[in-house]
């Protein structure tokens, strides 16, 4: 809805056009302190020529030209790196830009609740991040219907955000959070169409495998483990038949060994073994692959290698155990040493799991020795 002052209309008086000089002034300087690099300057530049706009827009209701003025200054700030109070702002002027032209401002608010939603994340807010990271779902969801082929990616991906940060890891939910019945609604919708379509995975797939992933998340917090190890292995399966067909599959393959990932695990947890291993082994696999064409994950590659030496311990082939967790201590050694605070953690835990397995075969030097470096790396992490 537009929103003008009494006394707008028309061309307004000199303090006017004064004002939207001013907002062009700072607009332009913004711009030109980001192209030098000078970030925080830019965006302190960036916020007072969209707050400028903001005004100028109010008074006159002018959107023909002053809306994409205040977009430009809001791009600059979205794509700069913003503080929460700047991503704030930007969520709340591109809403009301989205209220007035959907076509042309849905998508950039989409980003800006999406950029929201990983500021208070990774700030560690993780219960103020729940809300913005379903808005930014449901607006990829309503863009993805619109225009699937260009919005199904952020789509994919914001689902898998939701149902990795907000349903929990293996024993450890989510502090504070409760599941609701949205994701199997969401899944249901998603099968429904699928069906319909003939089970053709260019037509929903994707969508559907993503909704069963976010779904099997949500299932676990609620201590549905059951429910939620039938519900991953239909995102597998659908999921195989997504990379299968696309003509670029590799978008979907990293998604896909998450859920194979994911799956692994859970079926540890009841042990069923040979499940967890074909899942496990399938995922290293795809992850190899990618990694080869350079899209791949190497922490997600260590974690996977480290759950199937799990397993191949568990399975009583230590010589396995051993190849694999080998494998993944090297991986997540190439890691810490880049980022020590970020992967020391996983470092440590690849020890652990090699320690492990070196004592069962009876090698406990070895094993001694795998386990200090795992407690020193612990401690790096703690640091």
């Amino acid at each position: 809805m537009r929103v003008t002052e009494q006394g707008s209309a028309g061309p307004g008086p000199y303090g006017r056009d004064r004002e939207s000089t001013e907002a062009a002034a700072l607009l332009g300087r913004a711009g030109e302190l980001s192209r030098q690099g000078r970030s925080e300057e830019g965006e302190a530049a960036a916020l007072d020529a969209v707050r400028a706009y903001h005004q100028v827009l109010l008074r006159t209701g002018d959107w023909a030209r002053y809306a994409p003025e205040l977009a430009r200054g809001l791009d600059l700030i979205r794509e700069s790196t913003p503080s929460l109070d700047a991503l704030i702002e930007n969520v709340q002027l591109y809403r009301m830009l989205a209220d007035e032209d959907p076509g042309t401002f849905l998508p950039r608010l989409a980003s800006a609740v999406e950029n929201q939603r990983i500021w208070l994340w990774e700030a560690g807010r993780r219960q103020e991040a729940l809300a913005p990271a379903v808005e930014a779902a449901e607006l990829y969801r309503a863009l993805a219907e619109r225009d699937p082929d260009r919005y199904r990616a952020d789509l994919a991906r914001n689902l898998t955000n939701l149902g990795s940060d907000f349903g929990g890891a293996p024993g450890r939910p989510a502090p504070n959070w409760r599941p609701s019945r949205r994701p199997c609604t969401c899944a249901g919708n998603w099968r429904r169409r699928w069906t319909t379509s003939g089970s053709d995975p260019n037509a929903f797939g994707a969508n559907l495998a993503f909704a069963l992933v976010t779904w099997q998340r949500w299932l676990r917090v609620d201590g549905r483990d059951d429910e939620g190890r039938e519900v991953g292995a239909e995102s597998i399966e659908v999921f195989r038949r997504v990379v299968a067909t696309l003509p670029q599959p590799g978008n979907f393959e990293a998604e896909f060994a998450d859920a194979l990932f994911w799956h692994a695990s859970d079926s540890v947890d009841i042990g069923g073994l040979k499940e967890a291993h074909d899942c496990a082994e399938e995922a290293v696999t795809v992850w190899q692959r990618l990694a080869d064409h350079g899209r791949g994950s190497t922490e997600a590659s260590a974690r996977a290698l480290q759950l199937l030496a799990v397993v191949h311990l568990m399975d009583g082939r230590p010589a396995e155990a051993l190849a694999r967790g080998e494998a993944g201590v090297t991986l997540a050694e190439r890691l810490a040493a880049t980022d020590p605070p970020r992967h020391s953690r996983l470092l440590s835990g690849t020890l652990l799991t090699l320690a492990r397995v070196f004592a069962s075969l009876g090698r406990d030097d070895d094993a001694r020795a795998a386990h200090r470096r795992s407690q020193d790396a612990a401690r790096r992490a703690g640091e």
